[in-house]
């Protein structure tokens, strides 16, 4: 007897412009679709694929059985003593972290 082999979900924000394209073309949609997509993780930061209320209800549901959306989150957030630096512990979708600066410039600021 054989055993069903699952695929794991595809974390959207694991894939670029070009690879998102790509991935709905092989479900048969346009890059239309694709800059729906983008546009709401990317422009309206939606983290939940149940709230893209505008794709096709095909499209939807097809992204909820095979995708997610896992979004860094915060762990720490640290000031350096003046105030010119931030540091931040983030967590990612798979339970790793990562760690990134933020250095405030006059006029911009700088992240590493």
């Amino acid at each position: 007897m054989q055993t069903a082999v699952s695929t794991p979900p595809i974390n959207l924000y694991d894939l670029d412009r070009e690879a998102l394209s790509m991935l709905l073309a092989r479900w048969d949609y346009s890059d239309y679709h694709a800059a729906q997509i983008w546009d709401y993780l990317y422009q309206q930061q939606i983290t939940n694929i149940s709230a893209m209320t505008d794709l096709r209800p095909a499209l939807g549901q097809q992204l909820l059985a095979a995708a997610r959306i896992d979004p860094l989150t915060v762990q720490v957030a640290v000031d350096s003593s003046d105030g010119h630096t931030r540091k931040y512990l983030l967590q990612l979708g798979d339970g790793e972290t990562i760690e990134t600066v933020l250095m405030y410039f006059k006029g911009r600021a700088t992240a590493c």
